[in-house]
């Protein structure tokens, strides 16, 4: 277990969390603005995510079944048993818990072709939702598409 301090990943974070929230306010939603969330990596990857946080770029490495975005599982049984903290030469895997910033996540599941979330329409104004999930009756993945969204709190291994 390894705590993760970036101050300036966290500022990024912190600043988009603060948008989520106001945008949930002025929703006049009561969703919370950010949940702990779990990522499963490779090793090769976990110095890089410490260092310069989550990047969409790498969006597709194991699919983009609900979106070319950042993927996030409730539970950190989910990267683990689908070999997403796939295990080094020790057996060893790499897992992050992770704030992420899902806001309010759009009521139907996410697709392959999305890069944004859909948009919600709220009186005339058109916004995009925070997030998608697979299914939004029961979430168990979220996936975000902005890279300040997500910000590691804890490496486990």
């Amino acid at each position: 277990l390894r705590r993760i301090q970036n101050t300036s990943q966290y500022e990024q974070f912190y600043a988009k969390k603060k948008e989520v929230e106001n945008d949930l306010n002025k929703w006049a939603l009561p969703h919370a603005a950010s949940r702990k969330l779990f990522h499963g990596t490779s090793e090769d990857v976990t110095e890089h995510i410490c260092r310069e946080g989550f990047n969409r770029s790498f969006a597709g490495k194991n699919a983009t079944v609900y979106g070319k975005g950042m993927y996030f599982a409730v539970s950190p049984k989910y990267p683990h048993e689908k070999n997403f903290a796939s295990p080094n030469k020790a057996g060893v895997r790499n897992m992050f818990m992770v704030e992420v910033a899902t806001g309010e996540y759009a009521p139907t599941r996410g697709t392959s072709d999305m890069l944004v979330p859909p948009l919600r329409q709220s009186g005339g104004n058109k916004e995009f939702y925070h997030s998608v999930v697979d299914n939004p009756s029961s979430p168990e993945i979220f996936v975000v598409f902005k890279d300040a969204c997500a910000y590691p709190l804890y490496w486990l291994t």
